[in-house]
């Protein structure tokens, strides 16, 4: 299921943010911070990601490293819009 969600949101964004990497790995690395920001537990979002029984050094990794594509991506997005 977080596979085809991950599909729709590339598809839906990938004109938008043109040089900005929006394969499904960076979907994949956006849903665990999202659901990390929701949930409050790093632990929960492994598990819903995907990742058995919950793989934390990997959605640490994916949180870590996150900041700075986001960042990128509200700043496109905020262009767009104005």
């Amino acid at each position: 299921m977080v596979y085809h969600v991950c599909c729709q949101i590339r598809e839906k964004l990938e004109k938008k943010l043109k040089g900005i990497r929006v394969g499904l790995h960076s979907c994949r690395k956006f849903a665990v911070q999202r659901v990390v920001s929701i949930t409050k537990g790093v632990f929960t979002a492994s598990v819903w990601i995907g990742y058995g029984k919950g793989n934390l050094a990997m959605t640490e990794h994916y949180l870590n490293r996150l900041a700075q594509r986001q960042e990128q991506v509200n700043r496109r997005l905020g262009a767009d819009m104005c």
